[in-house]
C-alpha cells in the first residue's frame, strides 16, 4: 500500500499542478541537478496499532518536499515556495486518492534549505501528511510469495535494473 500511496500523491501532484517541472517518488531531491519546481514524495514514517485478533492500523507519514530555484533573491525564492507549498496542500488535504487509506490530513511542515542550497539558488520547503490503512496478518506461504517477488525482481544486487518481470497474483 505504501508504495500506491507514493504514487497516487505523484499522480495528482503531476495532474493538478503542471507548473511543477519534475515530480519524483524518492526521498529528498537527487544530487544532479533538476529542473525547477521539483517534488518529491517518499513514505518515511509509520506505526501499528492494533484493531482487531488479526489485523492492524499502520499509519504512514507521507512527506511531499519542494526544491524551487530562483536565483534573484531569497524573497523571490520564498515567495514563489510558499505559494507551491500552499497549493500541494490545498489539493493533497483530506484527499483518499482512490484508495483503502483514511484522508491525507496535515501535519506540519518546514524550511529545509541548508547553506548549500542557498548558495545555489534553492529554496527547499518539507510538507508532512498523515494516513492510515488497514492490514491482515497472512500465512507464511503468502508472505514468502511478497518476499520472492522483492527479492528476486526488484532488489538485484549491483544494479537497479529489474531483471525479469511476471504477473503474480498474491492472495490478500
Amino acid at each position: 500500500m505504501l508504495n500506491e500511496i507514493e504514487k497516487a500523491v505523484k499522480d495528482r501532484i503531476d495532474l493538478k499542478i503542471a507548473e511543477v517541472k519534475k515530480t519524483l517518488v524518492q526521498k529528498g531531491a537527487s544530487p544532479i541537478a533538476l529542473t525547477s519546481p521539483a517534488v518529491f514524495v517518499s513514505c518515511e514514517e509509520g506505526k501499528f496499532k492494533k484493531q482487531g485478533q488479526t489485523s492492524y492500523q499502520q499509519s504512514a507519514d507521507v512527506f511531499v518536499e519542494i526544491e524551487f530555484k530562483d536565483l534573484s533573491s531569497e524573497e523571490a525564492r520564498r515567495r514563489g515556495a510558499l505559494l507551491i507549498v500552499k497549493a500541494l496542500v490545498q489539493y493533497l488535504i483530506l484527499q483518499k486518492l482512490d484508495l483503502k487509506i483514511l484522508p491525507l490530513e496535515p501535519v506540519r511542515w518546514a524550511h529545509i534549505t541548508d547553506k548549500d542550497d542557498i548558495s545555489t539558488g534553492i529554496a527547499r520547503f518539507q510538507i508532512v501528511f498523515s494516513t492510515a490503512f488497514s492490514i491482515e496478518a497472512i500465512d507464511d506461504e503468502a508472505v514468502t510469495d511478497l518476499l520472492r517477488v522483492g527479492l528476486n525482481y526488484l532488489l538485484k544486487p549491483g544494479d537497479d535494473v529489474v531483471d525479469a518481470t511476471d504477473l503474480v497474483e498474491l492472495a490478500q
